[in-house]
């Protein structure tokens, strides 16, 4: 009778009313379908004795190929709490060195590596529940941890460790994901507002603020949000095309008390109101033109006192979020510092101050 066949009975047969019960009427036959010899006293032996740091034990089934046990089983009735007895089967498999050792009541069977570097309950590698698990797939699990040709040859050991290896990863990624996730929208990423805002493009056909994306990510009603400086390039305010040049003064800092009206960045001009939508414009421009390495250049700038620029707004002063980079700005400035701070933000981008122009006026 094949494995698969004795399986189907065990299924469809009557439940074992005590643990000896269990071992002779589905234990038996499954170490037989596994290729084991049940009967032979040489394969097989029944309350096995082990000898442990403290004394001796006995284990109700061992697996032995030449006179080395590869293998434990501990028999319990069904409906018993196979997990109570985890600790000292896994404790004898390790007093013996085997390979395997299994709890089971013949419907359910735990499986764990005695030997591994971890507490006993995480030596657990597999659990096959007769009355869950398909036929068909709780023989190839059987045949692969407890077969003995698989058991003799060291098969069914390096196939376990991959197996528990893969629950462990398992494990860390269920818990450490989560947490990472948390702190992706806690904290917005620049990368994934970034993304969201193009994905709302595509579908909406409209274009969110970055801290209205912040917004949904951390759980929040959307704000409303006004058009922020600069105006966008593409609709660029007519104007003579020397006017820039005949207001801009020649000296490179604007008069005391000067009003910023505009900037040209590129031959592009830009309308502003404050000398803050300066900064940010020139800073919103550079990322435009260098994507992820913007937040990874800006940051390397510091100051004496204050950064420059920080991915948390709490690490700077009047802080200014540029774009979807996730980068704030420090703008707690005045103008000529923030003059200086947007050319040298050029130059550490490889252009020159010259590109910009900053068109003032004087009340």
């Amino acid at each position: 009778m094949s494995l698969r066949d004795v399986l189907e009975a065990i299924k469809n047969g009557p439940t074992p009313q005590n643990e000896e019960t269990a071992k002779f009427q589905i234990i038996a036959p499954v170490l037989q379908g596994l290729g084991w010899n049940p009967f032979s006293g040489t394969e097989v032996l029944y309350e096995h004795r082990v000898e442990t740091a403290k004394g001796s034990g006995r284990v109700d089934i061992a697996l032995q190929d030449q006179g080395h046990t590869v293998a434990h089983i501990e028999a319990k009735a069904p409906g018993h709490d196979l997990d109570r007895y985890a600790k000292q089967a896994v404790g004898y498999g390790f007093d013996e060195g085997v390979d395997i050792c299994a709890l089971t009541t013949g419907l359910e069977w735990q499986l764990y590596l005695p030997r591994a570097n971890r507490p006993h309950k995480d030596r657990l590698f597999a659990t096959l529940r007769l009355g869950h698990d398909r036929i068909d797939q709780l023989a190839e699990d059987l045949e692969t941890f407890l077969g003995k040709e698989n058991l003799v040859s060291g098969r069914s050991e390096r196939r376990a460790k991959e197996v528990l290896e893969a629950r462990r990863q398992a494990h860390h990624l269920n818990t450490k994901l989560p947490e990472i996730w948390q702190r992706m929208v806690d904290g917005p990423d620049g990368k994934l507002v970034e993304l969201f805002i193009e994905r709302a493009y595509e579908e909406l056909n409209l274009r969110p603020a970055p801290e209205q994306v912040q917004a949904v990510l951390r759980g929040s009603k959307v704000p409303t949000v006004a058009p922020s400086d600069p105006t966008p390039p593409s609709a660029p305010p007519q104007r003579p095309k020397q006017d820039p040049l005949e207001r801009q003064p020649k000296r490179r800092s604007p008069k005391r008390g000067a009003k910023i009206v505009a900037y040209e960045l590129w031959d592009e001009r830009h309308e502003v109101s404050t000398w803050k939508g300066l900064l940010v414009g020139v800073a919103e421009a550079l990322y435009q033109q260098h994507g992820q390495g913007f937040a990874d250049r800006i940051l390397d700038l510091q100051g004496r006192k204050n950064p420059y620029a920080s991915r948390s707004e709490d690490d700077v002063v009047a802080p200014k979020l540029v774009g979807a980079s996730g980068i704030y700005l420090h703008t707690n400035l005045s103008s000529a510092a923030i003059k200086r701070r947007a050319m040298e933000l050029l130059e550490l981008f490889g252009y020159s101050a010259e590109d910009l122009r900053i068109e003032t006026r004087t009340d």
